[in-house]
């Protein structure tokens, strides 16, 4: 894969959004977060009217991707026609332009050149969504088409590129920016004041403890029945998180709450937790508990993740170490990367916020769990974006278990930080006690969080 944009600097976030865009064009599918496009000709404004629309859209939604060079007609996805010689006008200059034309005001993103294991190329254009004002159109596209002036689009079920049509939408796109806004002030505090950890409890909650213990069950049925290579991979080891959510919730049918998982994910990383992979090999319903198993087959051999919901706030998830994978550099079973599980955490943390707001009630109350199993022996590593760190270890123990309580969803974002350090201080006590810097995890958190 070639990028045109920024690829992000680390390893540990880079390497997950490269085997995201990879999947895009591998297995490329429209979403509430992907639009996919044909062969744009960008010389043309009606083209770049169209492209300007669905950037909009996704920068105004928390952002996504789209990708060019595919058709989708009646559900039936496939290679547009007209494949151009070249990819040269697909360039960051050249995108970056037509935002500047038609997008009020104007937001970055960044041009990836995607190679499939075929050998075809397809531009990816990934777009943020942690903008603080509502992006609007400043013009018209040429002769009325695919553009309004002055108006806000917002991506819609269908999938489609609309204005918002309700006040629900509206205050969701408010919404966004305004906690997008609070979050930039909270991290300029912490910049001048180094403040304590906050004081979240450690949960017991049996409720959690039996809901883990049957998805722990699941998951070991589970991997029984996973390919040769994924097996191998999480039998060097595996990571998992699980909450609950208590709250004023309405009763939705299991289909209802599948829609809303759909729409409860992140951009932080590239690979959402809890993502929907429609079609073969889909999500299935086992009583009224959502399960879902996503294997990497041929494409990225080993990779898997196992989730599990219901539509009370119980929700589940398991993966593979992204250090044992084919793609990593380093031997399987012997490392931990020192960012990667900041940027895990942190991501995972951020779910049961959105998933609370979702579900009409942000102040939800939030028991968390994180457990690392499969560690003894591994080293605490230096990443690409900590290169000066020395590596400490082994572990001795196999497992660590982590818990916290937040008495309202709605504080997470703006806790977040603190409350990812309380959850990975445990797992890196276990090399030689290493005391995890608060700092170190806010700067990691604010990265993650802008996508780099």
């Amino acid at each position: 894969m070639t990028g045109e944009g920024r690829t992000p600097a680390n390893d540990s976030g880079g390497a997950v959004q490269r085997r995201r865009l990879e999947q895009l064009v591998t297995h490329p599918h429209e979403a509430l977060e992907v639009e996919l496009k044909g062969w744009l000709d960008l010389e043309s404004r009606v083209a770049q009217a169209d492209l300007a629309k669905a950037l909009i859209a996704l920068a105004n939604t928390g952002g996504g991707y789209v990708v060019i060079g595919f058709s989708d007609a009646g559900g039936v996805v496939a290679e547009a026609a007209e494949r151009p010689a070249t990819l040269e006008q697909y360039t960051q200059d050249r995108v970056a332009g037509v935002i500047d034309r038609y997008a009020e005001p104007p937001f970055s993103c960044a041009v990836h050149h995607v190679t499939t294991p075929s050998g075809g190329a397809f531009p990816v254009i990934v777009i943020s969504g942690d903008h603080r004002v509502p992006i609007r159109s400043k013009r018209d596209g040429p002769e009325g088409r695919h553009l309004k002036e002055h108006t806000y689009y917002i991506r819609r079920p269908g999938p489609k590129s609309e204005p918002p049509q309700s006040a629900r939408e509206w205050d969701e796109l408010l919404g966004r920016c305004i906690r997008a806004s609070r979050a930039d002030l909270l991290d300029a505090i912490r910049g001048i004041i180094t403040g304590a950890d906050a004081p979240a409890q450690p949960a017991r909650s049996d409720a959690l403890e039996e809901w883990v213990a049957e998805s722990l069950e699941r998951w070991d049925d589970v991997r029984e029945r996973l390919e040769p290579v994924s097996a191998e991979r999480v039998g060097h080891g595996w990571y998992s998180v699980a909450y609950l959510l208590e709250g004023d919730f309405a009763e939705l049918t299991p289909p209802a709450f599948l829609d809303v998982l759909r729409v409860t994910r992140g951009t932080e990383t590239g690979w959402p937790v809890w993502i929907v992979m429609d079609g073969e090999g889909g999500p299935s319903l086992r009583g009224n508990v959502i399960e879902h198993v996503i294997e990497g087959g041929s494409v990225f051999p080993g990779d898997v993740d196992f989730w599990r919901a219901d539509s009370s706030g119980r929700m589940f998830l398991v993966r593979g170490f992204d250090e044992d994978g084919s793609h990593s550099k380093r031997d399987p079973g012997m490392s931990i990367d020192f960012v990667l599980p900041i940027w895990r955490i942190g991501e995972a943390l951020l779910h049961p916020a959105r998933l609370a707001e979702r579900l009409g009630d942000p102040d939800a109350a939030v028991t968390f769990e994180a457990r690392w199993h499969g560690i003894r022996g591994r080293h605490l590593v230096a990443g690409e974006r900590r290169s000066l760190f020395r590596a400490r270890g082994p572990a001795q123990e196999n497992e660590v278990l982590s818990r916290v309580e937040v008495r309202a969803a709605s504080r997470i974002p703006d806790e977040l930080p603190e409350l990812t350090h309380q959850l990975i201080a445990p797992l890196y006590w276990q090399f030689n006690f290493f005391e995890l810097d608060s700092r170190v995890v806010a700067e990691e958190i604010l990265e993650m969080r802008r996508g780099r």
